[in-house]
């Protein structure tokens, strides 16, 4: 899967936030219905519960796909090092 910079990502990292986002509202809507909120604070909640889940996805996809480009420039140069030995 290429991206816009070129980078290819075999993690599909791209997907984390949105998950964390709905999987959050879901739970929030479940704890809201149950606990017999009025809509108006059902509505704030579960937006703010999104919200604050969507920036943790964001910083784990960031985390995963820094670790994931350290990963690669290590494998990138230990290759580098065994050719440049076999010319």
């Amino acid at each position: 899967m290429k991206e816009k910079n070129g980078k290819v990502n075999k993690l599909h990292t791209k997907y984390i936030p949105a998950f964390l986002m709905l999987l959050a509202a879901a739970i929030a809507i479940v704890i809201c219905l149950i606990g017999g909120y009025e809509l108006r604070y059902m509505l704030i909640s579960v937006f703010a519960a999104m919200l604050v889940f969507f920036f943790i996805g964001m910083v784990i996809k960031s985390v995963v796909d820094r670790f994931n480009m350290k990963v690669r420039m290590e494998d990138y140069f230990k290759n580098q090092k065994g050719d440049s030995g076999s010319r």
